[in-house]
């Protein structure tokens, strides 16, 4: 039968138990959460291997599964999805499957025939004159133009309806990559490529690479697929995803798999023990959207298949298998941690954050030469380590007050100063 959260093993429950176990964090931020228990097995392995090393090592992992508002922003960033409180929904990244009807040009001299008394009329241009800024296209860059063979190409392989529900109209041609992706900087892209290698491995970043970073970029058939409207809206909100099933060895059939996400909000923070809830027999939206086979007439429920052709692989290839399964990994993702109904203003609200303050690991057990110091040894003013600012939000003012975790330490340290002898130490033990 199929499954919607097949990768919640067994073996992957107590990989994470033992990644509380060493580094002593129990709750983690939602979006974490997701890409922990998402994340590809055998990162996660390694990840609980570092973790186990050594104290050092431990810290770094824990420190690396705390999402700031960073992490979010990269998750819409991929669902296209504006980040304001103010805004609207965005216009999805897409190209209409019939072009809209180029309006009435405005006459070299001469004022617009729509002019009145009472309306401004357009101001005259010339021949000579350039184009005015907004008659010049948004995108400049001709490596990232949209490709009207490559849409051409997509609406003609999937018969210009949608391939969910197989609506004719209103259709558009719709990014699994999105299109804005590929016009952000380098640095940008370095870090939502980043953010992925920490949960899946090279071989299959590069994989997902090397799709969509060839000669044409995104405007490639294999990076589109044609949607209705609102099939393209409600999965640019991660109320749906595409699990990819199967690609015949021919490049001629493409089996994927339909289902509905649940909702949720990103406020609050989750065991990190406990799986995500991912239900198998959702037959709508969170809001109650729901979808029907035109065709048919039959309702769309989760877990359906849809099976994609093409009568020719190589000048009608079919949608990117790997492409797919990052979609289907990331849309996941966003759902369980509510990252497409999020505003930047509460991601970069300080009382959005201010419950998840980082618990930083303490050793079980302190080390010999520690252990037997003195209180009066240890140093008036400690290095102060290299950690989010979500540590010195507790921080006091004063200038020589130690970071806030060091007190865990010396209490520590007191205790056993009170029982050891302490007599024998070296002198300087403890100096830089």
């Amino acid at each position: 039968m199929a499954s919607i959260e097949a990768e919640f093993t067994e073996e992957r429950a107590m990989l994470i138990q033992r990644l509380i176990k060493s580094t002593k964090v129990h709750s983690v931020d939602k979006a974490n959460h997701a890409f922990i228990w998402l994340s590809d097995m055998e990162v996660l392995r390694g990840m609980v291997r570092h973790a186990e090393s050594g104290t050092y090592s431990a810290n770094q992992v824990a420190l690396s599964i705390r999402a700031g508002p960073h992490v979010v922003k990269q998750l819409k960033s991929w669902l296209a999805r504006r980040t304001s409180k103010s805004d609207t929904d965005e216009a999805a990244d897409v190209e209409p499957a019939t072009p809209s009807t180029p309006s009435t040009p405005i006459p070299a001299t001469g004022e617009s025939p729509q002019s009145s008394p009472t309306t401004p009329s357009k101001r005259k241009t010339s021949k000579s004159e350039s184009p005015s800024p907004t008659k010049i296209p948004r995108l400049t860059n001709p490596g990232l133009q949209r490709s009207k063979t490559a849409k051409d190409i997509a609406k003609a392989r999937d018969n210009g309806r949608c391939v969910v529900t197989q609506m004719g109209e209103p259709v558009q041609i719709c990014h699994i990559y999105h299109h804005s992706m590929g016009k952000k900087t380098e640095g940008e892209r370095d870090e939502f490529w980043g953010l992925l290698l920490a949960f899946w491995p090279v071989d299959k970043i590069e994989q997902w690479k090397n799709d969509i970073f060839g000669p044409k970029g995104t405007e490639i058939p294999q990076n589109l697929l044609c949607l209705s409207n609102i099939v393209h809206d409600l999965w640019s909100k991660a109320r749906l995803a595409f699990e990819p099933v199967e690609i015949t060895a021919d490049g001629t059939s493409l089996t994927i798999r339909f289902w509905w996400l649940p909702g949720t909000k990103l406020y609050g923070r989750v065991a990190l023990c406990d799986p995500p809830s991912l239900p198998a027999s959702l037959k709508a939206s969170p809001l109650n959207a729901k979808l029907w086979n035109c065709e048919t007439d039959a309702p769309i429920y989760s877990g359906e298949t849809i099976v994609l052709t093409t009568t020719d692989p190589v000048a009608m290839p079919l949608p990117s298998f790997e492409l797919l399964h990052m979609q289907w990994m990331l849309t996941r993702v966003a759902a369980l941690c509510g990252a497409a109904d999020v505003s930047d203003e509460d991601l970069e609200d300080e009382d959005f954050w201010s419950g998840d303050e980082i618990a930083s690991p303490i050793p079980e057990a302190l080390p010999p030469t520690l252990a037997e110091s003195s209180l009066s040894q240890l140093p008036e003013r400690p290095r102060r380590s290299k950690l989010p600012r979500s540590f010195d939000r507790q921080a006091t003012s004063g200038e020589n007050r130690p970071p806030t975790h060091y007190p865990r330490v010396s209490s520590k340290v007191r205790e056993l100063a009170a029982t050891d002898d302490t007599s024998d130490v070296p002198s300087g033990h403890l100096s830089d």
